[in-house]
């Protein structure tokens, strides 16, 4: 998803493939967070959601201290995957053009992921309902957490991004990438 949608901005093949790749690792400071919390059914503590909050710093600190480029750039994503383009995200707040661009681009990948996922509180969502989400909003997604053009982009090539998380492009299924 992340290669289609890094090619349909402009960005070159290759470079989106190293994106993709780099964001597979996204979410890999979530291993820093006590399973029975990512497994809870029921609404989070505050304390409890600090400390899920805290999986994209602890992603980076895992990440950004091998010295290869490819976990550098992964860990560039991993901590900037939960900003918001317009500054409401975490950890740091970022807002527009300080978000880096793969981090952007995993960004609205990641939450298309999520919502099409189950998970232990609530059932995955079709991809019409995802869509709608991440184009429309519903409260908790709005459209202005995502850069505009990229949201257009994502837009775009929706059925490519439906194909990859059914598994009907021939490729794995369900994936970020």
């Amino acid at each position: 998803m992340i290669a289609y949608l890094g090619r349909s901005l402009g960005v070159s093949d290759g470079e989106s493939r190293r994106i993709a790749d780099a964001a597979l690792l996204h979410d890999i400071g979530k291993f820093a967070v006590p399973i029975e919390l990512l497994q809870k059914s029921t609404p989070l503590s505050a304390a409890e959601f600090a400390l899920v909050r805290a999986h994209p710093q602890a992603g980076y600190d895992i990440l950004h201290t091998t010295g290869n480029s490819m976990m550098a750039l992964a860990a560039e994503i991993a901590l900037h995957h939960h900003e918001r383009y317009d500054g409401s995200g975490y950890p740091h707040g970022l807002a527009g053009e300080a978000i880096p661009l793969p981090a952007r681009i995993a960004a609205v990948c990641d939450v298309y992921d999520a919502l099409r996922q189950h998970r232990p509180y609530r059932p995955g969502r079709g991809y019409d309902e995802a869509m709608s989400i991440i184009m429309n909003g519903d409260g908790r997604t709005l459209p202005s957490h995502f850069e505009p053009r990229i949201l257009l982009a994502f837009q775009r090539i929706s059925d490519d991004a439906r194909k990859v998380f059914e598994g009907d492009d021939g490729g794995p299924s369900p994936a970020i990438s």
